[in-house]
């Protein structure tokens, strides 16, 4: 899709190029969630393309849009602790730890206001919780034939 749209256009590729396209794909608001997915990943496309073509794509990064309000209770900050220590324990990479916290956070986010402050008390019936709020609501993979 990019390509096809600097060859209508007869630009070569650039950073400011990419986001002028980014900004012509992007759906309308609110988008979905899937929609949210497929548009991220085509925007960390052009970021990626961008560093390469600079000679800077030496290593794993995200391209965070905006950063998400976390509370800074102490219980949600020990949920956050306990997780961390969980994923170190496991042997995970230091970088791989960092984005599974970053991801993860929503849910302890849920977990806290929840009332739940131990990870060994998560039930499968807190992850139903969690994935059954209203902004899930709707959620249908881009693509699925599923009714």
């Amino acid at each position: 899709m990019l390509k096809a749209y600097l060859e209508k256009n007869n630009l070569e590729f650039s950073l400011e190029n990419g986001e002028r396209w980014l900004f012509e794909i992007r759906p309308r608001e609110p988008l979905t969630y899937s929609q949210h997915v497929v548009y991220s990943g085509w925007r960390r496309a052009v970021f990626m393309l961008a560093e390469c073509q600079e000679g800077n794509l030496n290593s794993w990064r995200v391209y965070q849009e905006k950063t998400a309000a976390r509370p800074e209770t102490k219980e949600y900050m020990r949920l956050l602790y306990l997780h961390e220590q969980r994923l170190q324990a496991d042997d995970m990479a230091r970088a791989t730890v960092k984005f599974s916290m970053r991801v993860d956070s929503d849910f302890l986010i849920y977990l806290e206001t929840s009332g739940k402050y131990d990870l060994d008390e998560v039930v499968p019936s807190d992850v139903v919780g969690y994935f059954t709020q209203e902004k899930f609501a709707g959620r249908k993979p881009e693509g699925s034939t599923a009714a």
